[in-house]
């Protein structure tokens, strides 16, 4: 949708360019725009990410399944320690505890599942580190204050909390 503060609703103005191939995998990238009886125009962007297939192998303890847009690893009724293979990559669900002592020891933050954590306030603190965290679960996070405060970091934290 599209709302302008004089004219309201003004979505059927909406255009989209890009394209998205479901049958690729890949990153795409879709442009929108909205422009109002002033000629004035608003621009947003989301990037679409295809995966391949998803697999599931929950032969560990608890359940371990991907969110409904296949990038966020969630274990919500698994018990701290259980693993859970996806797509052949093997995931820890850990409590904030675990994940404060893999961060510090430098361990694969890649492949931990962080549904059971409530709490990631100052947790990289002046800490470097290359991982990719993107299919962290922070649904449950209720404080990430000064989370990546003074750090160093090159991977990719694109976090999100993905409710619909």
């Amino acid at each position: 949708t599209a709302v302008d503060a004089l004219e309201g609703d003004i979505s059927s103005t909406i255009t989209v360019s890009g394209t998205v191939d479901t049958s690729t995998v890949g990153v795409y990238t879709l442009y929108y725009s909205a422009t109002d009886h002033n000629g004035n125009t608003g621009t947003a962007s989301r990037t679409v990410k295809v995966v391949e297939e998803v697999t599931q192998d929950n032969s560990g303890t608890g359940t371990f399944y991907y969110d409904e847009y296949g990038v966020t690893v969630k274990c919500p009724e698994a018990s701290a320690g259980a693993t859970g293979t996806l797509n052949g990559k093997v995931y820890t669900a850990v409590n904030e505890n675990q994940l404060r002592t893999a961060v510090s020891s430098g361990d694969d933050l890649s492949c931990l599942c962080t549904s059971l954590v409530t709490k990631m306030n100052e947790l990289f603190r002046e800490k470097s580190f290359e991982d990719d965290i993107s299919s962290w679960d922070t649904s449950n996070v209720s404080n990430m204050e000064a989370m990546f405060r003074n750090s160093n970091f090159s991977g990719n934290i694109s976090i999100s909390n993905r409710r619909t």
